[in-house]
């Protein structure tokens, strides 16, 4: 009776202790969240800055009744941002062009990334005795290291064009979970929509296409379902490549050619790893020296993966991989003329935790299935500079949230009293003063954005 009851008592303390703990993990995934939310409530401006004055136009053409498909399909620099403008021109008719609007839609596509990766985790793993591992998730998505993407609404491009890419990818995944031809065809082509809004939000969304061509090479699936529905994704690829080329010209400020990778291949290597750590630190060596590590680990672990027969297994992981080493391969080809701030801008970073987050989960993947010393040392070595960045990650996000914020407040006041100003107070809200006083009296006009007040 007595063993009876101390049994009855370490079980009852067993389930305590475990109800704690998963209480504990679920505050600190939403944590990163909130802050995210909360980091646009305190430091979000509103005031047109930059490359949003290209939308300018656009509110006139609308309010004119002048909009064509033309006008939304014009490219920014080398991003065709159809679908972007599109959202932005129909929040902007709503809200009077209220960018701090565009800022929180930006967070609601980082949640919905953060829900796919964790849908496509959960299929993967079992969460009951493993949910406290992947707490380092939403910290990544999150984190302030993109202040450039949460604290300025035009970014809602680059957003877009991640997170269809990452969805496109998840849905393609699931197709393995179904031997319903109707299934598989109505999966498919949420997954074709998905990668098409990607390519037509950001340039970096074309390379969807080549990795999720991968993913369905690598899939467990059929070898017929693999074939046509392979073919299928190939050719609207292939459509949404061309489309693409058909109407790009090459922005007269990108001086830098694919063919220097050649004349310069140390300093290209250079910017390259940078551009992969740079999701994870500020500092230019320190971004260097992840980018470093967390490509070794990569190859690493692919060659372990093949060799344990799990690739497949791995295949949304490794198509999110192949996105990100791309889309880092066409940010140096086209910034690298910007020197090392082309490799850390804060915008990119997205792109580049996609490898951060996957080398992770491919680290506990082989844990689970083949745990030794080596895989254990690697998960901790990658588990600790992810946790420093976190903590470098919220020290500084919160000091440039303040600069940024005094930086956009002025802006504001600029923009505002723009009759006043002087050509080179202008400048500081876009570099050509002459664009600004042409369309600020749109903004004016209209009653957008600053003149909303």
């Amino acid at each position: 009776m007595t063993n009876f009851k101390l049994n009855l008592l370490l079980n009852n303390f067993q389930r305590l202790i475990t109800n704690q703990i998963r209480l504990i993990s679920t505050l600190l995934f939403v944590v990163p969240i909130i802050m995210g939310f909360f980091y646009v409530y305190l430091f979000g401006i509103n005031v047109v800055y930059w490359d949003h004055w290209w939308m300018i136009p656009l509110f006139d053409a609308f309010y004119q009744n002048k909009l064509s498909i033309n006008n939304l399909f014009a490219y920014n620099n080398e991003h065709p941002m159809f679908f972007p403008k599109s959202v932005m021109l129909f929040l902007g008719t709503a809200t009077h062009f209220n960018n701090i609007v565009e800022m929180y839609i930006i967070q609601l596509l980082l949640l919905i990334s953060l829900m796919t990766i964790m849908l496509a985790i959960k299929r993967q793993f079992t969460f009951t005795k493993l949910y406290y591992w992947f707490i380092p998730i939403p910290y990544i998505i999150f984190s302030f290291r993109e202040h450039q993407n949460i604290l300025w609404g035009f970014q809602i491009g680059f957003l877009m064009a991640y997170t269809f890419g990452i969805l496109a990818f998840y849905l393609l995944s699931v197709i393995s979970n179904y031997e319903n031809k109707i299934a598989t065809i109505s999966l498919l082509i949420c997954g074709i929509i998905s990668a098409f809004i990607s390519s037509f939000s950001s340039a970096m969304g074309l390379f969807v296409w080549p990795a999720g061509l991968v993913q369905i090479a690598i899939s467990p699936i059929e070898r017929s379902t693999k074939l046509w529905c392979g073919l299928s994704w190939a050719s609207v690829g292939l459509f949404a490549w061309l489309l693409y080329i058909s109407h790009y010209v090459k922005p007269p400020h990108h001086t830098f050619s694919i063919f220097d990778i050649f004349h310069k291949p140390i300093y290209i290597i250079q910017f390259y790893l940078t551009n992969l750590g740079s999701s994870l630190f500020w500092n230019h060596i320190s971004a260097l020296l992840s980018g470093i590590l967390f490509f070794l680990l990569l190859v690493y672990l692919i060659t372990i993966i093949y060799k344990m027969k799990r690739v497949s297994d791995n295949s949304f992981w490794i198509s999110l991989i192949i996105f990100s080493l791309l889309t880092s391969m066409s940010i140096t080809i086209s910034r690298s003329f910007q020197l090392i701030y082309g490799a850390m801008a804060s915008r990119y970073t997205i792109f580049s935790a996609l490898v951060i987050i996957s080398v992770y989960i491919m680290i506990i993947d082989i844990k689970i299935h083949k745990n030794n010393y080596v895989i254990n040392r690697l998960y901790h070595i990658a588990l600790m500079v992810i946790l420093l960045s976190i903590v470098n990650s919220y020290y500084e996000g919160i000091k440039i949230g303040i600069k940024t914020s005094i930086e956009r407040e002025k802006l504001a006041y600029i923009l505002f009293n723009y009759e006043s100003q002087n050509d080179e107070l202008l400048k500081s809200v876009y570099p050509n003063a002459n664009f600004v006083k042409e369309y600020a009296p749109i903004l004016k006009k209209y009653k957008l954005n600053v003149f909303s007040r």
